[in-house]
């Protein structure tokens, strides 16, 4: 069957961290991309995390899980699962930068990296391989956790204002 070309699905993830004194809590929440991906079909879902700072959904880039000394894979930041009756072969790709503040005209910058659950995910690789039985993709083999893990060991300026982008694209071949 010929591909209409490219076509994606995006998810937009705007994640802000707390830092220093900042968060109370860790933030997890559910992000879902759904929907069939058509010739020039677009999907846009923003998530918002941490936007009241020092609440629950804010994430601690100081402490905890989130460091890179810390054991493990990181800070659980969401859920993702996908579901397509499309018939072409789909990839799910990541696409971060840093995590950014403007204080007193100076630009600062938190590196991190994503984690699938299994591995840590450059952004621009494929963040996870899509399961196709019987020419869908199904919600529930196509899921899974999303986590967040600082590169740096440095020490950063306090400040509630600390954001970042994460955009997942469901992309056909």
């Amino acid at each position: 069957m010929k591909n209409a070309g490219y076509q994606l699905i995006m998810l937009l993830i705007s994640v802000v961290g707390g830092l220093l004194f900042g968060a109370s809590g860790e933030g997890s929440t559910v992000m879902e991309l759904t929907g069939s991906v058509g010739a020039r079909s677009f999907i846009g879902l923003t998530q918002f995390l941490g936007e009241i700072p020092g609440e629950e959904t804010s994430i601690s880039l100081d402490s905890g899980p989130v460091l890179q000394s810390a054991s493990g894979i990181g800070v659980n930041v969401g859920d993702w699962s996908v579901s397509s009756n499309s018939s072409a072969d789909l990839n799910l790709r990541v696409l971060y930068d840093t995590f950014t503040v403007e204080i007193e005209g100076n630009v600062v910058s938190i590196p991190y990296t994503l984690s699938n659950g299994t591995d840590f995910i450059a952004s621009g690789e494929e963040f996870s391989q899509l399961v196709k039985t019987g020419g869908m993709y199904r919600s529930e083999q196509n899921t899974g956790l999303i986590y967040l893990k600082r590169t740096d060991s440095l020490v950063y300026p306090p400040s509630f204002s600390y954001s970042t982008v994460i955009t997942f694209q469901l992309e056909s071949n």
